[in-house]
């Protein structure tokens, strides 16, 4: 029997997944370009693994997954990750479409890979005690039950420097990179609310440039013992 291609598993297990609601906990955590959500992330899973007793054994430990599904999704389709990568923020487009087509090469665009990638996040999400950074977490889990979904700002001037401090660039430079993030930012905001019929998404918008990143994991902490997804 022959492997089925990727966009035959993807036809086969899409729906059952979609189907599944009692899940959970997990938490989603989206983020703008130049915000801390990486750190964040790790933090926030390091001080909720800190509480839990070593004798629940390794299933209560939470997990973190920081790209790891764009990074499978590229393995299984055969494709170059950075290329996935970019395609994922990228208008489609018919001259697009005409050049794939005639260098007959089968590049998923954005919305394809997002649909691929909604199979390994909702598996993640009904699995439960994870925390899910960016690849369109949020849009993915619409629907599913026991769900906190984090979203991470700060204000223009704050990003510039804090891009420029990171990866050494000029200030012009950097201004083009966060201008250009927000331009991209817009677009996806709009695929990925076809896809999630909760708006707004988030259920907390957390400043990055006025609070610490301590005092964002406190935050989420917080939100998490309220809703009992954790203990106090």
């Amino acid at each position: 029997m022959s492997k089925p291609t990727f966009s035959q598993y993807l036809r086969a297990n899409l729906d059952d997944v979609g189907k599944k609601k009692a899940c959970g906990p997990f938490v989603t955590i989206s983020f703008e370009y130049g915000c801390d959500g990486s750190e964040i992330g790790q933090s926030l899973v390091n001080r909720i693994n800190d509480r839990i007793d070593p004798v629940a054994g390794p299933e209560a430990k939470w997990t973190l997954n920081d790209g790891q599904f764009l990074l499978q999704y590229a393995h299984d389709a055969g494709i170059d990750p950075d290329l996935i990568r970019k395609e994922r923020i990228l208008r489609p487009s018919f001259f697009k479409d005409v050049l794939r087509l005639f260098r007959g090469r089968n590049i998923p665009d954005c919305h394809e890979i997002f649909k691929g990638l909604q199979i390994p996040i909702r598996e993640a999400a009904v699995k439960g005690r994870c925390v899910i950074l960016g690849q369109g977490s949020t849009a993915a889990t619409a629907g599913l039950d026991n769900g906190l979904h984090i979203r991470l700002e700060g204000f223009r001037d704050w990003k510039i420097a804090r891009i420029a401090c990171r990866e050494g660039l000029d200030r012009d430079v950097a201004v083009a990179k966060v201008d250009q993030a927000q331009k991209r930012h817009k677009f996806l905001r709009a695929l990925y609310r076809k896809h999630n019929p909760r708006w707004p998404a988030f259920d907390l918008v957390l400043d990055n440039s006025q609070y610490t990143n301590d005092h964002i994991v406190d935050l989420i902490l917080f939100a998490m013992e309220k809703l009992e997804y954790i203990s106090s």
